[in-house]
């Protein structure tokens, strides 16, 4: 019998330029499920940091288009190795996908539960 890691989930109900510290250690990102309340695409962008990003400032490691989920869907994705983030992970989202955009989602537009080892 195959025996799977423990996931560990982490969710932010408000996700926009000013980015959070989601997770405070290294660990491996074994995916994600994002719901964009917005009518246009937001950016989830995703920081090998420790402590909150400053979006617009810091490179992130992974920038993911999220389309509007105005039919009610979520975009899932699954990273089956894992993305490792050395120092930890932070998460900001903006309404443009360049490093410099500090485009402001409004509140509670962007909504996400990663899933990290």
């Amino acid at each position: 019998m195959e025996t799977f890691p423990r996931l560990i989930p982490s969710t932010n109900l408000d996700v926009d330029e000013s980015a959070t510290a989601d997770v405070t250690r290294p660990a491996a990102l074994k995916g994600f499920i994002a719901n964009n309340k917005n009518a246009g695409t937001l950016y989830l962008k995703v920081y090998n940091k420790v402590t909150a990003a400053t979006v617009g400032a810091d490179t992130p490691l992974l920038t993911i288009g999220i389309p509007p989920t105005v039919t009610g869907g979520l975009t899932q994705v699954v990273f089956e190795e894992g993305v490792f983030f050395s120092a930890g992970i932070s998460l900001g989202a903006t309404t443009a996908a360049a490093v410099a955009d500090t485009g402001a989602p409004s509140a509670n537009d962007m909504n996400t539960t990663i899933f990290f080892e």
